[in-house]
């Protein structure tokens, strides 16, 4: 029978049931986005940012609301994040036409980042004992890929009216469920010495990560004036955020830290009073990688090849296969050399070497 405390139970279950509940409206389009684009009219165009809407808000919101977690309180932040998770998800299931369900699908995407950045920093700061903590950050890992069965399933199973709006519908009714529980159990926790945003920051971050994920989406149809201007859009506003944050005496992401080798490979070397913001780190470069996975093999399969119909469909999808397995091999080789200059090269900094001996 297991001698921990049922009080300290709570965190870790209602951290994994809201994380959960993020992958599961995360994935929920992948299965429903037929009859969704049938239902609201939806044209081409459409249908791309129907199924990559929650990543601009996930993109968007990830970093700026792991640093806001450190320095207001993770708690409160996460609570705000299963709030506005619950309206989106209403606000889905009641869509009458695509723009309102896109929109819907963004503040999801916002709640949904909130929840994500600051669930785990909150797991971290109620289990200080390491095999507590390596439990709780495990059950947090395994909802991951419970929310992602779940959501593709989910939509199977209502088979109720459309089918889409209930999935919905039930997000939101379980994320409305959440709120109480969350609010009364969950410890708060923030930094000791908390930041001061820099509001300038925050926006040009957020502005920048919204445009790229935009582009990359309007990408999937082609190339084109306006893909090629959100995309220049971003890179000028991400430029302006590095210069913002150099400027700035408490900054929202510690430019530093992108110098050590063991951050970029592993999250855990970020210090203890930025573990909401070394959580949004991951997370964002987690959807971003995704989104630009997705435009990559999207216009791979549609460009490849010169035939017609299955014929091409084939060379698309090889060729596409073939590009991902590239990248991902070129992607663990980094993360090896990373890896070995790491553990031979310079010593990282002070603040990291003190959170690898805790």
């Amino acid at each position: 029978m297991s001698s921990v405390p049922t009080y300290r139970k709570r965190p870790t279950a209602l951290v994994a049931l809201g994380t959960a509940l993020v992958l599961v409206t995360y994935v929920t389009p992948m299965a429903t986005v037929p009859q969704t684009v049938i239902d609201l009219g939806s044209g081409s165009g459409a249908r791309a940012w129907i199924l990559s809407s929650m990543s601009v808000g996930l993109a968007a919101g990830l970093l700026a609301s792991g640093a806001l977690g450190d320095a207001w309180g993770r708690r409160s932040v996460y609570v705000t994040g299963i709030a506005l998770l619950a309206t989106g998800s209403l606000g889905s299931a009641v869509a009458p036409s695509s723009a309102v369900f896109v929109g819907s699908r963004v503040l999801e995407g916002l709640g949904g980042a909130a929840v994500l950045a600051c669930g785990l920093a909150i797991l971290a700061h109620a289990f200080t004992e390491l095999a507590a903590r390596a439990h709780a950050t495990g059950m947090w890992g395994a909802s991951v890929g419970l929310g992602i069965t779940v959501g593709a399933l989910l939509a199977a199973v209502l088979e109720i009216g459309t089918g889409w709006r209930e999935t919905y519908a039930v997000v939101g009714a379980v994320a409305l469920g959440l709120l109480w529980p969350s609010m009364r159990w969950l410890p708060e926790s923030k930094a000791a010495q908390p930041r001061q945003l820099v509001l300038l920051g925050v926006l040009t971050l957020a502005a920048s990560l919204i445009l790229v994920v935009s582009g990359l989406t309007q990408a999937r149809s082609g190339i084109s004036t306006g893909t090629s201007l959100l995309l220049g859009l971003s890179a000028v506003l991400l430029v302006v955020f590095v210069l913002v944050e150099k400027r700035a005496a408490e900054p929202m992401l510690e430019l530093g830290l992108l110098r050590s080798p063991g951050f970029l490979a592993a999250v855990a070397n970020v210090p203890v009073d930025r573990a909401a913001m070394g959580s949004g780190s991951n997370n964002t470069a987690r959807y971003l990688g995704a989104a630009c996975g997705i435009t990559v093999f999207s216009v791979a399969l549609s460009h490849a090849g010169s035939g017609a119909g299955p014929a091409k469909l084939v060379d698309g999808w090889s060729s596409a296969v073939l590009l991902a397995s590239v990248v991902s091999i070129a992607g663990a080789l980094v993360i090896a050399t990373i890896g070995g200059i790491g553990r031979t090269g310079a010593q990282p900094p002070a603040h990291v070497r003190a959170l690898t001996r805790q």
